[in-house]
């Protein structure tokens, strides 16, 4: 699992993605959760590299700027709960709108990243394979979907409709439990209103520029052979914040 550390109860409480998101004044960024080939041939190690290196930059501002905020004394994911709300009160380009910028990239990058897997390859043709999702996933996605294959082509045809750079998100409802896809722009992302993320998808162009030309059609067929659907079935399980 990637980044930050704080307090182990704290972790406890938290959606998988989502524990050691936590840390007290300056904020420090931890291996990826996979050797940067694990995800080849799908994705190319020098990609993942440079787009881990786009989370590092983060870092790098947010940790430069935060102390001259009163956000100081705040966690990541405190600044993630607040980002939604501080953005819409400060002017582009604000100090305190940089902090929030910086701080919820941060977090959608640590959960994007941990929301992928080594590729299944077929012991006998050799070719990367789709995996399913566990039989508890897969109820919920027949019962809000259609099934596991509509479920795709939605999510796919969300991912391709989006103008701009953004995310594209699989969560859920708390108050009745629905799955529901939520496509958000820049680095807004679920929490802030009240929803649990379960899988998520880069569409900053940075994510699909390297391997994929720039083409997100591309990049969205290959993000299904390294979806971890063993960690999306664990934030399903998890409490909601």
């Amino acid at each position: 699992m990637s980044v930050f550390g704080k307090r182990k109860a704290q972790e406890q409480e938290l959606p998988s993605g989502s524990r050691r998101l936590l840390n007290l004044g300056s904020f420090s960024l931890a291996p990826l959760p996979w050797h940067p080939r694990a995800l080849e041939p799908v994705m190319s190690a020098p990609a993942i590299l440079s787009h881990y290196e786009e989370q590092r930059r983060h870092l790098h501002e947010l940790n430069s700027i935060v102390t001259e905020t009163p956000l100081a004394h705040c966690s990541l994911l405190e600044l993630v709960l607040q980002a939604a709300h501080l953005h819409s009160q400060q002017e582009k380009g604000s100090v305190l709108s940089r902090v929030c910028l910086n701080a919820a990239q941060l977090w959608n990058h640590s959960f994007f990243f941990d929301s992928l897997c080594p590729p299944s390859v077929d012991p006998s043709s050799g070719r990367v394979r789709l995996v399913s999702p566990p039989p508890c996933l897969r109820v919920l996605l027949d019962r809000h979907f259609g099934g596991v294959h509509a479920f795709r082509e939605r999510f796919t045809a969300a991912a391709l409709e989006h103008f701009g750079s953004g995310w594209l998100w699989l969560v859920q409802a708390p108050r009745d439990g629905a799955l529901l896809l939520l496509s958000t722009h820049d680095a807004e992302n679920p929490l802030p209103r009240g929803l649990k993320p379960l899988l998520s998808l880069d569409l900053w162009e940075h994510a699909y520029l390297h391997d994929f030309g720039g083409d997100r059609t591309l990049y969205v067929s290959a993000f299904w052979l390294v979806v971890n659907w063993a960690r999306v079935e664990e934030r399903l399980h998890a409490p909601c914040l």
